[in-house]
């Protein structure tokens, strides 16, 4: 993906920030520096009206961006010439050659199946037991961090992520995005439908990762001096599989779905929505961010409610009443979101709303070897609920492919 301006939103007007930035300028002996503390915020806004490459994490596009607001500002600076300096500087590092990255953490799934290694087109995941000696800067680095793990409730299992990546900080936002995906896969498999428990406040997501996430070359030394952690961290017990193998053989089949579909970017995106979304500990969070994700499968190019509780509740025999479940999670959702309101039930929701996402994420899966579009699954789902007037919308259809039929052909 080319570096670009935001176009959707007609309001966003790079220029006025531009024109702020400029009057902070000071340029001495050929170097440019910025006068006044406001410039970071600037350049925040700035960063949100840009389209960045996937690939880059949050630390890489403010660099950039940082970089070519220097590069700029020592001569012209405005949105033209910004861009110019961007494009130049992603360029230049996507010529750079990829290298050999690991990530070690930790995840709370008992490998009791065959698998040692997961693979995928973006890397791969090995269950690997003790990590080896090549590690062992990564116990000194957390160490001399500030940062204090907390014991886990169960032995978590060791995994190592392989990426290949032209930096330290791509290579971490890749392989986060690697385990998420399956975790996101196996959480589909692997989550209660319903779960009453003691602690409301815990994270719905049964599989989850480990407190920190160190990033090694292939030598096992520390790539970065960074340590990734989970900032909200709680503590699950370990999953294990009841049935390996019918476990690994339905992961297997999602994979395969998602990687045949026509619009598998939608559903790889809406899977890193759901499970990050579950990962929370607060519920009333984690309802806003599920809808978040129901929304990215049902509607994501038009903000569109009614369409989503139409789609949704299409897939199931009583739609009217699954229509009024999901217009009462949206009354929460936008209440939450609009006025702050809390629910002490929220956890319930929560799972309300993960049947509706997995039923609907279901349903596109299954349209995967039909090679069906995105737009054409939906279509679908926005057809009439009603036996007599799908019959009559039939008809109309026979009737207008008839009229439009040349006469020598019918």
């Amino acid at each position: 993906m080319n570096m670009g301006w935001k176009t959707k939103n007609k309001n966003l007007k790079p220029s006025v920030i531009l024109e702020r930035i400029k009057g902070m300028v000071e340029i001495s002996e050929g170097r440019v520096s910025f006068k006044g503390s406001s410039v970071q915020e600037d350049l925040l806004t700035l960063q949100s009206m840009l389209v960045f490459p996937s690939d880059l994490s949050d630390i890489d596009k403010r660099r950039i961006l940082w970089q070519a607001i220097a590069e700029a500002a020592a001569g012209q600076l405005n949105a033209e010439r910004l861009m110019e300096c961007l494009s130049s500087i992603v360029k230049n590092e996507n010529s750079v050659r990829e290298d050999d990255y690991l990530l070690l953490t930790s995840i709370s799934l008992k490998r009791n199946f065959r698998a040692k290694k997961i693979l995928s087109d973006l890397g791969g995941i090995d269950f690997i037991g003790r990590p080896a000696r090549k590690f062992i800067s990564r116990s000194a680095a957390i160490a001399e961090s500030a940062f204090h793990p907390i014991q886990s409730t169960g032995t978590y299992e060791n995994i190592l992520i392989h990426v290949r990546s032209k930096s330290a900080t791509r290579a971490a936002t890749k392989a986060l995005r690697v385990i998420d995906l399956q975790r996101g896969i196996w959480c589909y498999l692997a989550n209660f439908e319903m779960q009453f428990s003691s602690n409301e406040w815990r994270p719905i997501n049964r599989i989850r990762l480990g407190q920190i996430h160190t990033l090694h070359k292939k030598d096992g030394l520390l790539a970065t001096s960074v340590i990734w952690h989970e900032p909200n961290f709680v503590s699950a017990d370990l999953y294990i599989p009841e049935h390996p193998g019918i476990f690994l053989k339905n992961a297997a089949w999602i994979r395969r779905q998602i990687n045949t579909s026509q619009y598998r970017d939608i559903l790889e995106s809406a899977l890193l929505r759901y499970v990050r979304a579950l990962d929370e500990s607060d519920q009333n969070v984690a309802l806003i961010k599920l809808w978040g994700a129901l929304e990215g499968l049902a509607s994501p190019h038009e903000q569109n409610a009614d369409a989503i509780v139409r789609r949704c509740s299409f897939l199931y025999e009583t739609p009217h009443y699954y229509s009024q479940v999901l217009e009462h999670l949206r009354e929460y959702r936008n209440k939450s979101v609009h006025a702050g309101d809390q629910s002490e039930s929220a956890m319930l929701q929560c799972y309300q709303l993960q049947e509706f996402f997995r039923s609907l994420f279901l349903y596109h899966l299954r349209c995967s070897p039909e090679g069906v579009t995105f737009i054409q699954a939906n279509a679908l789902l926005d057809m009439p609920t009603d036996h007599a007037q799908l019959l009559e919308k039939r008809g109309i259809i026979e009737r207008a492919i008839k009229f439009r039929t040349p006469m020598g052909e019918r």
